[in-house]
């Protein structure tokens, strides 16, 4: 999850999108107590706090995913570039 308020979020938030562009979502998970709270209740928090601003979220990533073929082709493009990561260690 994202926290706006520290600089290192932003900083790491800032190198991602410059690195992989085209392969993070437009969606950001912003922390909120909601999160802690439905953990502590054992609930997802969309079932939790519906109408919280971490449930609109997770709604909007779900629609971000689904556009962009699901989550299979969204889990062999994180593989694929995985794998191109490790090959650059390597190197």
């Amino acid at each position: 999850m994202f926290e706006k308020k520290t600089s290192h979020s932003r900083e790491v938030l800032e190198l991602i999108d410059k690195e992989f562009p085209d392969e993070v979502f437009d969606t950001i998970i912003s922390r909120t107590v909601r999160f802690s709270e439905s953990t502590v209740a054992g609930v997802p928090v969309t079932a939790y706090a519906s109408s919280s601003t971490g449930s609109a979220s997770y709604r909007r990533l779900a629609r971000e995913l689904i556009a962009r073929g699901g989550a299979k082709s969204v889990a062999e493009l994180v593989c694929r570039e995985q794998m191109n990561y490790l090959e650059i260690l390597q190197r």
